[in-house]
């Protein structure tokens, strides 16, 4: 059985936050694999981004990121590195102003891993 790790944050981003004016997502994460089959001492993961033209389940706009193990790291990541999978998505841009849903996702291979989120945020380039 092939097991993901999937840390969503629902209903996040109330009427309070537009996010018309911000340039990406930024996360500070965490993660550790005892039984790594890789050699290299980085892990990469994704984050699944989910709007009203997320049609299916299944479908979201990705961006994938690496970090080493056992290292606490910052990451950010612009709107423009998303790429729509799935219906509704796939066809259709990016819209940041219509956010619905954030997803960090270890998926892809079959794996043991913990995974921590310390923080979640928006940034704007000035």
């Amino acid at each position: 059985m092939k097991k993901c790790c999937n840390i969503c944050l629902q209903n996040l981003f109330l009427i309070c936050v537009s996010l018309r004016k911000i340039d990406g997502v930024e996360i500070v994460v965490y993660c550790d694999m005892e039984d790594s089959d890789s050699a290299s001492n980085e892990e990469s993961f994704n984050v699944h981004l989910r709007n009203q033209e997320c049609s299916r389940q299944f479908s979201s706009y990705r961006a994938t990121f690496s970090i080493e193990k056992k290292i606490w790291k910052t990451i950010r990541l612009p709107w423009s590195c998303f790429v729509g999978y799935g219906p509704g998505a796939s066809e259709i841009e990016f819209d940041n102003s219509t956010l619905r849903r954030l997803g960090v996702v270890a998926i892809g291979r079959e794996m043991e891993v913990i995974l921590a989120v310390a923080s979640v945020s928006f940034y704007r380039v000035l």
